[in-house]
């Protein structure tokens, strides 16, 4: 763990002092730059906002045309010319979407899904480049690692 944390130093990922403490503690705790707690209560229409935020780059002109139902929902989303209607259970696969739709966009952050802590969902937005750099790395963990790697590797 502490190689790992000497790389997100070097990287310049975290910030503060004190005792390192795992990734998701970090990320609650506001340490992780572009990491964010999101309540599991949310809906995916409440925090695309703030992910399309995060995400940076083109994917802040992602928009919203219209949402339908709670669990699951159906999000109608326009994109420049392009327009569709995802079907999403949670806010995990908001995410896995955003992932996806913006895959290959070197611009776009990737968003990893780091997991629970404080009965919040930690989420934690990188550039593709430094994404690339920690997944080698075996003491890094996400939830959605696999489809992480698939989205990186479509972008190359």
């Amino acid at each position: 763990m502490n190689e790992f944390l000497e790389l997100l130093k070097k990287l310049k990922l975290i910030s503060g002092r004190g005792k390192p403490k795992s990734l998701l503690q970090m990320c609650h705790s506001g340490k992780l730059f572009g990491g964010i707690s999101i309540s599991l209560q949310a809906l995916p229409d409440e925090v695309l906002g703030p992910l399309t935020a995060l995400l940076s780059g083109n994917a802040t002109h992602l928009r919203i045309e219209d949402s339908f139902g709670t669990r699951p929902m159906r999000v109608d989303i326009r994109y420049q010319d392009t327009t569709e209607k995802w079907e999403l259970e949670d806010v995990s696969a908001l995410i896995h979407n955003l992932n996806d739709f913006f895959k290959a966009d070197e611009d776009v952050k990737i968003l990893a899904i780091l997991g629970e802590w404080e009965d919040m969902l930690q989420v934690w937005a990188l550039t593709k480049t430094h994404m690339r750099q920690l997944l080698v790395n075996r003491v890094f963990e996400a939830a959605n690692i696999p489809s992480l790697r698939t989205c990186l590797s479509s972008s190359d």
